[in-house]
């Protein structure tokens, strides 16, 4: 083997091996630094204007509970296969219908690398110029982030286990430091229970939080494919999304009531923090972008085994970035917004067709001989897809949270068709 085959060998198309596997509280650090991204700061930051601290919390750590519970479920699956969520849909999806399911969650990630991207040189170049008066092009960050990011996700596993080690504590270390630094300007008279808005409900609220978590649920297998057993798959799911998620909602929502500004980047520059600003964006998007850059060349390398996927990675972040940079992807954003509701169903139809349908039965070696389409799970598919839009243009109601309306609905559906056909 040689050595750019060691550093990026990733086990994109087959299991994981045993001797590769890590513990739950590695994978829960990923996910904790997967979680601390730009838009988590702007939804905790509008949750807490909108209801208050006390009331956030709850809804903080309700949100957080839904997302664990169906996230050990999604980790189960990938602890006791090994496998990428790519492959695994392969099971339910059969070997061709996955391909369609496959592109959707390609492009769809793409496109938010993109944005993310776009994101983070707008938010560097702003803290940059606060800290040391420079005005570098928008184009010189979104090239050098983008470059950062590809290769992070051109190595794998191992790049996002190493940064997320380094990153996370630094991360939340500096939020707490804007936390303590945003109570002490007020002087005494910050009042957590402020309601500024009263925009969301408390409803609304959780379904805000939940469904900014709902594609990182589905694509939880890409990380927990390398968990030592499944007990390690539902640690790494509750510490990571249990806990992890609802700090950095809480630690992004007291600055927001405080100064009554959503934008996180310019509340950590008004309190006179521009490194701090900068290292946060810099990090927050490191992690989460290069994640969503990894989890597409997984799903690019199930329909494209000839390819490495590293190189798969390399070609797909040099794209994202140069939609960035040209500014293009702003226009394609409400299409990343309808690919992105059709990703949470997939994860309702592999979790119920392992628990349920196939009873934990998944045989990897056969996996060529699997059907080529699942009539059952296109249909099942489908039909979340529509109850997650209907649900969110408040058209119909099951749990008023879209993505998890769509979860439930495609997992039911599926085990219904599936056992009719059986008979």
């Amino acid at each position: 083997m040689s050595k750019l085959d060691e550093l990026t060998a990733d086990f994109a198309r087959a299991p994981v091996p045993d001797g590769r596997t890590t513990n739950g509280w590695r994978i829960a650090i990923i996910i904790i630094g997967v979680a601390i991204t730009i838009p988590a700061f702007l939804v905790g930051a509008q949750i807490g204007n909108s209801v208050g601290i006390t009331s956030a919390s709850i809804v903080f750590f309700a949100a957080a509970a839904i997302v664990s519970v169906v996230g050990s479920f999604a980790g189960v699956v990938a602890a006791k296969t090994n496998l990428s969520t790519a492959m695994i849909i392969q099971f339910s999806f059969g070997t061709r219908g996955a391909y369609a399911v496959n592109t959707v969650i390609a492009v769809s990630l793409l496109g938010w690398f993109g944005v993310t991207t776009e994101v983070f040189a707008d938010a560097i170049q702003a803290s940059s110029a606060d800290l040391f008066g420079t005005q570098l092009s928008r184009e010189f960050y979104i090239v050098s982030g983008g470059l950062i990011m590809t290769l992070t996700a051109a190595i794998g596993f191992k790049a996002l286990d190493s940064l997320s080690l380094i990153a996370v504590p630094v991360l939340l270390i500096f939020m707490l430091i804007v936390l303590l630094r945003t109570i002490d300007g007020m002087s005494g008279s910050f009042d957590a229970d402020r309601q500024s808005t009263g925009a969301l409900g408390i409803g609304t609220a959780i379904s805000a939080a939940v469904g900014g978590f709902m594609v990182g649920v589905t694509m939880l297998p890409d990380m927990c494919r390398y968990a030592k057993s499944s007990g390690h798959a539902v640690i790494a799911s509750v510490f990571g999304f249990g806990v992890g998620y609802p700090l950095v909602l809480f630690l992004a929502a007291v600055p927001a009531i405080a100064t009554g500004n959503d934008d996180f980047v310019i509340t950590v520059l008004g309190l006179g923090l521009g490194m701090v600003a900068t290292i946060v964006v810099a990090f927050a998007t490191w992690t989460s972008n290069a994640n969503n850059l990894y989890s597409n060349s997984l799903a690019l390398s199930a329909m494209l085994p000839s390819v490495p996927k590293w190189a798969l990675a390399l070609v797909s972040g040099a794209l994202g970035t140069a939609l960035g940079a040209i500014g293009i992807i702003e226009y394609f954003i409400e299409f990343l917004i309808l690919l992105s509701t059709l990703i949470p169903p997939i994860a309702g139809i592999y979790i119920s067709d392992f628990f349920l349908v196939k009873r934990q039965q998944y045989d990897v070696a056969a996996i060529d001989a699997l059907p080529v389409i699942s009539l059952p799970a296109f249909v099942a598919w489908t039909a979340g897809f529509v109850v997650a839009l209907t649900t969110a243009r408040n058209l119909m109601f099951i749990t008023g949270i879209p993505g998890l309306d769509a979860i439930v609905v495609a997992s039911i559906t599926y085990w219904f068709l599936s056992k009719y056909r059986e008979r």
